[in-house]
């Protein structure tokens, strides 16, 4: 840049800055008129652009036109293992999970079902001979949960109904045949309602 040029930039500057330091009732007075700022004001313009530039355009975001896909439920690669070793569908599994405990791998019931998919310690450890306190892992849960949903199944014929209130009220309850808990009817529309949210993100 040649010494002129830097001249006329330093020149304006200080003009610029005269005139902001300058109170209100003084910038037109005198032999400044209103003509000769607007004029300074758009040579300061000009000059400002062609040294740095055109203003870079705000881009406006464009919307997403694709389907996100729907994140899959926590734990996922564990139900999908657990679905295949034991033939219980992961839509199904993941519910039982969200009704049982709403994903708390440390949920405590008060009649002391444990984790994710609450087994009781006595089911545990009287079907699959595993050490209750293992209850708490979330792998070891939803695997001996997901177990135990199989040998109901298959005492019920595949009954759905039948092994989900079983699940949740025990099978000698259920088996009794005494009335239904209101609880148990509460859990089974519950499962029903998030078995239909996770066949979808299943598929």
């Amino acid at each position: 840049m040649s010494n002129t040029s830097h001249f006329k930039i330093g020149s304006m500057m200080m003009i610029v800055a005269t005139l902001l330091a300058m109170p209100f009732s003084t910038v037109y007075s005198g032999d400044q008129s209103m003509q000769a700022l607007i004029n300074e004001a758009r040579s300061f313009s000009l000059l400002a652009s062609r040294l740095n530039g055109p203003p870079a355009l705000k881009r406006t975001a464009s919307p997403n036109t694709r389907t996100r896909p729907k994140a899959k439920p926590p734990y996922n690669d564990i139900i999908q293992s657990v679905a295949k070793s034991y033939g219980i569908s992961p839509d199904l599994i993941a519910a039982v999970i969200k009704c049982e405990s709403n994903w708390k791998p440390d949920a405590l019931s008060p009649k002391g079902a444990r984790g994710l998919m609450q087994v009781m310690p006595r089911t545990a450890k009287g079907e699959f001979q595993v050490d209750p306190d293992q209850l708490w892992l979330p792998n070891v849960n939803i695997h001996v949960g997901t177990a135990y949903l199989r040998v109901l199944a298959n005492r019920y014929d595949g009954n759905p109904s039948a092994t989900i209130a079983a699940y949740n009220a025990g099978p000698k309850r259920f088996a009794s045949g005494a009335t239904i808990p209101l609880e148990t009817k509460k859990y089974a529309k519950c499962i029903r309602r998030w078995y239909r949210n996770y066949r979808m993100q299943y598929k």
